[in-house]
């Protein structure tokens, strides 16, 4: 009897361990925190116990063995994560995540321009990756040289802070000749009397981006002038009235670089209030185009253009501006042949009397 009532007893406790076991609660796991997303990857904390990873793309599960994963190709998706593993209960998922992929073009056209590597623009980049001669310059971090004579081999990527770079370009091979980039000098006036923004190289090759920086130099030291004190118009970069006048009154010395050139400039500085030529008084001939001068008048009007005794009329004046004809320049010199200059004086004349200002076209 006792040992039937000892078997009842087993059979009970059983029983009941048995009822226990299948009446286990399983502990749910956290779910995926500090979710980043960096263009087309995503990674997240890893959660404590999770065997794998469940990520959600548009509704279409993708399981994973590690916490980060990629999305491969274009669109928009909404994500959602949850982690998971045997014994525990999967984790509750993410809020909605919203991505955007797209896998930028390296730039076409790329070609050379004065000197410098120009691309169309792709839509989507923040900057650009250029490698020259397997040294790379970001458009938004570095100055991109220009190119001296010489041979290159240059490649270009795409960038982006929001979208996938791409590739870089495939490798173009260029030599630059040694004529190719601008190198010149001048010597300007300014008064302190006047009021106009001082031009300091006028382009007359058209380009669609000017980009330059301009130096003041003291000591043998470049210092860069910021930006709020110049501009360009219409391929003119001109140095304002306001910045001049904060200068001593003296000869103070530029350097104006380009795309297109490097333009060393003298510039005096006096507070007269006679005409004058604020552009170079001596202007070296090309037999090409027509020659330029811009005059400052004061109120003074032009009267006259005499070359020695005569007066010559292969001119226009406008705006101050005078514009002496390559056709005047290349008979002056056919018929002198000997000279290598030719002088022009310039008569204004004024209520008060006439001033007269002396300017030069050198024979080439």
């Amino acid at each position: 009897m006792k040992k039937i009532s000892l078997i009842f007893i087993l059979n009970i406790f059983l029983l009941v361990l048995f009822a226990c076991n299948n009446n286990t609660v399983l502990t749910r796991l956290d779910t995926p925190k500090n979710i980043v997303v960096d263009k087309n990857h995503i990674t997240f904390d890893k959660v404590q116990y999770a065997e794998k990873y469940i990520i959600n793309l548009n509704g279409v599960n993708h399981t994973i063995n590690t916490n980060e994963f990629t999305i491969n190709e274009e669109g928009e998706f909404t994500v959602r994560i949850k982690a998971s593993a045997e014994g525990y209960l999967d984790s509750l998922l993410t809020e909605d995540i919203f991505v955007t992929v797209k896998f930028l073009n390296y730039p076409d056209n790329i070609r050379i321009e004065n000197n410098r590597i120009v691309y169309d623009l792709v839509i989507g980049a923040d900057s650009y990756n250029i490698k020259i001669n397997d040294t790379i310059y970001n458009t938004a971090k570095d100055i991109i040289p220009y190119l001296e004579e010489g041979e290159y081999k240059i490649q270009i990527q795409s960038v982006s802070k929001t979208f996938v770079d791409s590739k870089y370009s495939p490798i173009l091979s260029i030599v630059i000749s040694g004529d190719e980039y601008l190198h010149t000098k001048h010597q300007y006036r300014y008064s302190f009397k006047s009021e106009f923004d001082l031009p300091l190289y006028h382009y007359l090759k058209s380009v669609n981006n000017l980009v330059y920086e301009l130096y003041l130099v003291k000591d043998n030291k470049e210092l860069q002038i910021d930006k709020s004190n110049t501009y360009v118009k219409d391929q003119i970069v001109y140095l304002k009235n306001d910045y001049i006048k904060s200068l001593d009154k003296n000869t103070q010395n530029f350097v104006l670089r380009t795309n297109l050139g490097e333009h060393e400039i003298e510039l005096i500085i006096n507070e007269r209030e006679l005409p004058y030529v604020y552009s170079d008084l001596r202007v070296q001939n090309d037999y090409y185009h027509d020659v330029i001068f811009r005059i400052e008048n004061f109120g003074y009007e032009l009267k006259e253009i005499k070359v020695s005794d005569q007066t010559i009329e292969k001119y226009t004046y406008q705006n101050n501006i005078l514009l002496i004809k390559q056709e005047y320049i290349k008979e002056y010199f056919t018929k002198n042949e000997s000279k290598t200059e030719l002088v022009l004086n310039l008569i204004l004349k004024h209520e008060n009397g006439n001033s007269i200002v002396i300017i030069l076209v050198i024979k080439r």
